[in-house]
């Protein structure tokens, strides 16, 4: 509806382009929502938008329940006098929507199918639907958007939405993806909720577990903001590499526990067992709640760590590829 695009807030205003009228206008931002489209979702990717659509709404609780009601024409011109005027000149172009639909309704400039309203205002997991490798992204900016999935998680559940990015963005979720879904052209698949419904999630004993999920997901998400490198030797693209890989090494001790546990691996000194939470844990410190600054040295030095000759997670990573050739080799090579 009445879309504006490469918009700038300013104050209580927000100034963009209204491809309707092939001209800038500025209305009131409180009429308006962020909007994106699906190929604005990207893997681990901060989810920003210069994308807003009007959204002639506004919420109120009721006995605890919170709940989206449309305004009234009166209402819209006495509380948004620039975004009303601009609604009126899209009139009979809204009013023609679904072949005349709302041509005679008084609320001409309402949603015709206005479906979960309250929660766009949730954060999300949000998705790529036609993927190679998963698409899972977080959006805690309260964007709305239309014609793609995105998930939310039930009241009860503890684990947080980054935990699952990380589990979604696997080679594990990955690997079952490619063996049940259909393939589309360059080998790309669709991941629609009839698809991922069936893929298991493994069960979490320990909610201190996801933390090093957590961890590392903040760690990608914020190195895929930055425009220059935070190591001069390598890319920022090869650090979110060997940080995915850590996080994969976590996810197949989630999915195989049992055939880890059961298998003792010589190490130098001692035998044990292939470990990777254990040890992230250790290894990787929260970036919450630190500037840029600060949160650029802490995976500065992260990466460093996991890079060093004798680093335990680097040394399991590649006895993985040794002692469960039959197990893990097969979803390590699917991406």
């Amino acid at each position: 509806m009445a879309k504006v695009l490469n918009c700038i807030i300013k104050d209580k205003y927000i100034e963009g382009f209204s491809e309707y009228l092939n001209k800038n206008i500025t209305i009131e931002s409180e009429l308006v929502k962020p909007v994106l489209k699906g190929n604005e979702i990207h893997r681990y990717k901060v989810l920003r938008t210069d994308k807003f659509v009007i959204f002639p709404y506004f919420f109120y609780k009721e006995k605890n329940k919170e709940n989206a009601k449309l305004y009234n024409e009166q209402l819209l011109l006495e509380k948004f006098p620039m975004g009303y005027k601009y609604l009126q000149i899209c009139k009979s172009e809204l009013e023609n929507r679904q072949r005349g639909k709302l041509k005679n309704d008084i609320y001409w400039f309402r949603y015709i199918f206005p479906k979960n309203l309250i929660l766009f205002k949730e954060e999300k997991i949000m998705l790529g639907e036609v993927s190679f490798g998963g698409s899972f992204t977080l959006d805690n900016n309260s964007i709305y958007h239309v014609g793609q999935y995105s998930m939310l998680k039930f009241p009860n559940i503890k684990e947080s939405d980054k935990f699952y990015i990380a589990i979604l963005n696997s080679k594990v979720c990955w690997f079952f993806m490619k063996n049940t879904a259909s393939v589309l052209s360059g080998g790309y698949y669709t991941y629609r909720p009839n698809y991922l419904n069936p893929f298991p999630i493994p069960k979490i004993e320990n909610i201190e577990d996801t933390k090093p999920f957590e961890i590392l997901v903040d760690y990608i998400m914020l190195l895929k903001t930055l425009d220059e490198p935070i190591n001069e030797y390598v890319s920022n693209e090869h650090i979110v590499k060997s940080f995915e890989e850590v996080l994969d090494g976590m996810v197949y001790e989630l999915y195989f526990k049992e055939e880890f546990e059961s298998k003792l691996i010589q190490f130098e000194k001692e035998k044990g067992h292939i470990k990777f939470i254990e040890y992230a844990k250790e290894d990787y410190a929260s970036i919450e709640g630190l500037d840029e600054v600060e949160a650029i040295e802490v995976i500065g030095e992260s990466y460093k760590r996991l890079k060093e000759p004798y680093n335990r997670i680097r040394n399991n990573l590649i006895l993985l590829g040794i002692h469960f050739k039959d197990l893990i080799v097969p979803i390590m090579r699917s991406l």
